[in-house]
């Protein structure tokens, strides 16, 4: 198994180890708490799309140099593979860590705190997507 791919598994494991219930609390350390569990979620999930990338663009090049072009082809496809899977793990963290926060700020009332935890949560995913979308297009620019 590829290391990115244990790093994967071990980093949703996480979010779902940490993730608690919020019933009672004080909203804005709620909002905070949440707040800082989506942006590590986002920084590492474009952390490690950007090492697949990285990795996966050396490896091409290497194939690309020693004539190896179909396998190189191969190759980005599974780095494809491996950063829309990423993509799709973490967007999908986020938004249950969001749904979980959002919904525990509105049954405290805190409607504002929980307004603007959803536009970060709407933030955060879209630009786990671009960045998703910049490094495919990167890794298919070398064909």
């Amino acid at each position: 198994m590829p290391k990115w791919s244990l790093s994967l598994v071990v980093f949703s494991l996480l979010v779902l180890l940490s993730s608690r219930s919020y019933a009672q609390g004080n909203p804005q350390q709620i909002f905070e708490e949440c707040r800082e569990k989506v942006r590590v979620m986002q920084t590492r999930s474009i952390e490690r799309m950007e090492t697949i990338t990285a990795e996966c663009i050396r490896r091409i090049e290497e194939l690309q140099a020693a004539g190896q072009h179909e396998r190189a082809r191969v190759v980005a496809g599974e780095c494809i593979d491996a950063i829309r899977l990423t993509a799709r793990n973490a967007v999908g963290n986020i938004t249950e860590v969001c749904h979980r926060c959002i919904r525990a700020l509105r049954e405290l009332e805190a409607t504002e705190l929980a307004n603007r935890l959803e536009a970060i949560c709407v933030e955060a995913r879209r630009n786990v997507v671009n960045k998703a979308n910049a490094l495919i297009a990167r890794i298919r620019s070398k064909f």
